[in-house]
């Protein structure tokens, strides 16, 4: 059974279509990370700049501001399901047969409902 993800068929390709999906792949990872990194940053950064206020202002904030910054889905968001898509895409450019087998036992229980 043919493997698919978003059209693009495991068992058609060529190594030319195979290095270049992998390359969209890595750089995808790449973006990825780089954004969760810049977003750790910011959110110590920020965390900082209210700690040194704190102490040299009279007026504490740090409390309230690191509430509402713990409220925002780009700090509290998980996004555990998007490496495990890219977990799936990785394991259908190499091929694994285990993978194959999973979706096609998915694809069954889908085609039971």
């Amino acid at each position: 059974m043919e493997s698919e993800i978003h059209g693009w068929k495991s068992n058609t390709r060529n190594e030319s279509e195979t290095a270049a999906l992998q390359a969209r792949v890595d750089a995808a990872a790449d973006q990825f990370l780089k954004l969760e990194k810049y977003v750790n940053l910011n959110f110590t950064g920020f965390h900082k700049i209210l700690k040194k206020h704190d102490r040299r202002l009279p007026n504490p904030c740090k409390a309230f501001y690191i509430s509402r910054l713990h409220d925002q889905n780009w700090v509290r968001g998980d996004h555990s399901d998007i490496i495990v898509i890219m977990s799936r895409v990785y394991s259908a450019i190499r091929g694994d047969a285990e993978v194959k087998e999973k979706e096609a036992e998915k694809q069954v229980r889908c085609d039971r409902l």
